[in-house]
């Protein structure tokens, strides 16, 4: 516990923002073990240190090459949603098709109906969403070209 209040009164202390309180509080500290006092001044250096280097900025072949990897999974994932939601469309209304006898049959309860598009619907989005998942696994999954099934 006392070491995380001296680590917080050692950051302000470096940074400049002690109050007259904590200086109190930080100076007791430093009598009481000498070996805080080192540390202090190791972070003192440390920091002198960072404020003299200077990251290099990257040139702008990798900086183009940052951005084409950044287009290309927007892209990709664009690509994906459009598919998935294109394909969720086309089943539906084939499956649409299929039943519309069933659907425009006044004989049957209105509830019935619309349960029963609900559950088509609902296992339309689940197969695209089970095809999607296999295809992406397959990508990343070295095993699978390992293990006979």
């Amino acid at each position: 516990m006392q070491d995380d209040r001296f680590a917080v009164l050692a950051e302000k202390f470096l940074e400049g923002m002690l109050t007259p309180e904590e200086q109190k509080e930080l100076a007791e500290f430093l009598n009481k073990d000498p070996s805080l006092r080192q540390e202090l001044a190791e972070l003192k250096d440390i920091g002198e240190v960072m404020k003299v280097i200077k990251l290099k900025s990257p040139d702008e072949e990798a900086m183009e090459r940052f951005w084409s990897v950044v287009y290309n999974r927007i892209e990709r994932a664009v690509g994906m949603i459009l598919l998935s939601l294109g394909a969720i469309l086309l089943l539906a209304y084939g499956v649409y098709m299929l039943i519309s006898d069933f659907l425009r049959d006044p004989s049957v309860p209105i509830v019935v109906r619309l349960g029963v598009v609900g559950v088509v619907l609902g296992l339309i989005v689940l197969l695209v969403s089970v095809v999607k998942e296999r295809l992406a696994i397959l990508k990343v999954d070295r095993y699978s070209k390992e293990v006979d099934k």
